[in-house]
């Protein structure tokens, strides 16, 4: 199994690797830094847990600053402990791989949910709810404090749609603390990485300034915009466009898209997605007040009950990796159980094949019937000639099956079908003499047709993701 280019593995760990006390299941998914796999935690008296592992890429983990930093940034992501926040529950490393283990979330992600859900937006209260669950694991994110009782100044950086996942019962978590601030520190960043998703930054993340939590209120907006609009905020077609409309904080105004958008909850967006930092809102916390007075004005319940049954009808109930992954294979080979001795068959098999060789015989010696009136009735095979329009056979008047005759000389009519053995239709090709042309009853092959392609002029402009964007 070969890794690629940035050390990417083609086809991620085998099935029952062991990492440390964990065994894993299957790779979710692959990024630049780590890849995602669902991994079986064990321990004594069938003590069993899935966990979520991300695991550094083999190429990252010999840079020392970024380990240092890595690990430095994980001890911090453990001591987040919010229900709206996947809880890091392990830090550890093997043969020189880093890894930490996190709590599984079983559900899908806000990108799958918003691509599942088409052009058309969530369902508002759901939207609400969906937000202002991250509102509220990003103010507490941003007001932790050190072992010495200062403030940390965490910035998350990448509140994005695919870092938030909902679970099906309804539960909403962000997830991707600390390894992307590790990586914004150390020379990883000098090979083109970027600080967060492009559409997703804030104007000064474009610029490359000072980032504080104003910044991950900015994007909280623009979770805000999608999930109640069905559209990308700053789409374009490649990543320093959408850069360029961020900076410029070009957006269409989500009234221009939905007449009906509550005039409070446009006035939130606008106030979010303001592009000077002084002039959103200070915390996550104070944008999370305004959301839930709106949603009470508009007679909104954010439940995460009503969020579990519109994840039902989106995704229906997926099977819990505890029910649907089975046994996980010992890392040991172990020995394979001695066969059974074979039961005693000979005598039987003797006497079966006796009367098999009894019966053949008696058939072979059975007097044969030369009559032709005892011989099955065969179908003609289809020509393209009529056979009454042929001249008198060589074959005795009323004989259903003659003999094929010699290979036909000048002026004699060769043997006429009936007495030859029915062919496949492609052999219909030969020559009824051979003065007479071929008639070909092969069917004409047919040019395979294109795949339809949809055209980009029927795309929607305001799709919310079109083909070709990766945000």
């Amino acid at each position: 199994m070969g890794d690629d280019a940035n050390g990417r593995s083609a086809r991620g760990l085998p099935f029952g690797t062991r990492m440390g006390r964990y065994s894993l299941i299957r790779r979710l998914a692959v990024g630049g830094m780590a890849e995602l796999y669902i991994a079986r935690q064990a321990g004594i008296e069938g003590f069993e847990k899935i966990v979520a592992l991300k695991r550094v890429l083999p190429h990252l983990a010999e840079d020392a600053q970024f380990v240092q930093m890595f690990l430095a940034e994980a001890r911090i992501a453990a001591t987040l402990d919010h229900p709206n926040i996947v809880h890091v529950t392990d830090i550890g490393e093997e043969d020189g791989e880093y890894f930490f283990a996190m709590e599984y979330v079983h559900g899908a992600n806000l990108l799958e949910v918003l691509r599942r859900n088409d052009v058309l937006p969530l369902p508002r209260a759901c939207a609400l709810t969906i937000v202002t669950g991250v509102a509220a694991a990003l103010h507490y994110a941003h007001d932790q404090l050190g072992p010495d009782g200062r403030p940390l100044g965490l910035v998350h950086r990448d509140v994005s749609p695919s870092n938030v996942m909902i679970s099906y019962t309804g539960a909403v978590k962000l997830t991707d603390f600390g390894i992307v601030r590790a990586a914004g520190r150390t020379s990883v960043t000098a090979e083109g990485q970027t600080k967060g998703k492009a559409g997703y930054m804030s104007p000064e993340q474009c610029f490359g300034e000072r980032i504080d939590r104003r910044s991950d209120v900015f994007a909280l907006g623009i979770l805000l915009y999608e999930a109640t609009t069905g559209v990308r905020a700053f789409y374009a077609p490649n990543e320093f466009a959408m850069m360029g409309r961020t900076a410029r904080v070009d957006y269409v105004p989500p009234q221009d898209i939905d007449p009906s958008y509550p005039p409070a909850l446009a006035r939130i967006v606008a106030r979010a997605l303001a592009k000077e930092p002084d002039e959103r809102y200070p915390t996550a916390e104070a944008m999370h007040v305004e959301l839930e007075a709106v949603a009470q004005a508009e007679g909104l319940r954010l439940s995460a009950v009503e969020l579990s049954r519109h994840m039902k009808e989106l995704f229906g109930a997926p099977a819990h990796p505890h029910t649907d992954l089975g046994t996980l294979p010992e890392p040991t080979a172990t020995a394979m159980p001695a066969p059974s001795p074979p039961r005693v068959l000979l005598p039987w098999v003797l006497a079966g094949a006796g009367l098999a060789a009894t019966v053949a015989v008696t058939i072979a010696l059975w007097p044969r019937l030369d009559s032709a009136a005892d011989e099955p009735a065969v179908r003609e095979p289809m020509t393209t000639r009529s056979v009454e329009t042929r001249p008198t056979s060589l074959a005795p008047a009323g004989s259903a099956h003659a003999e094929p005759t010699s290979d036909p000389t000048p002026g004699t009519e060769p043997t006429p079908p009936e007495a030859v053995p029915a062919q496949p239709a492609e052999a219909a090709t030969e020559p009824a003499s051979p003065t007479e042309p071929v008639r070909s009853t092969k069917r004409k092959k047919r040019r395979p047709r294109k795949p339809k392609t949809t055209s980009s002029s029927t795309i929607d402009r305001n799709a919310l993701y079109p083909p070709g964007s990766q945000p």
